[in-house]
């Protein structure tokens, strides 16, 4: 549901295709308390979060706020979640 407000915007491909394609959404900002914990380098953002010092079991589905919380470092590495160590998950 956090796509919905984003609006459709037309995309010309290399070859002069034009299809539409929703645009960017807004980045979010830090949240306001977070907690770091330590985690292997390439983690999986979804077994991070049921840990139970982070949001606990049966929260996979809010593994999207850890890669938003994370996302300058994430993309920095390569896409490999962990790779400095810690990771922050918001509270």
């Amino acid at each position: 549901m956090r796509y919905v407000s984003i609006p459709i915007v037309d995309f010309v491909t290399a070859e002069g295709v034009t299809v539409q394609v929703k645009d960017v959404r807004p980045r979010p900002g830090r949240a306001a308390s977070s907690i770091v914990l330590t985690c292997s380098n390439g983690a999986m953002l979804d077994e991070v979060v049921t840990r139970k010092d982070a949001l606990g079991a049966g929260m996979e589905l809010l593994a999207y706020k850890v890669f938003e919380e994370n996302d300058v470092e994430i993309v920095e590495a390569g896409f490999v979640a962990g790779r400095n160590g810690t990771i922050r998950v918001p509270r």
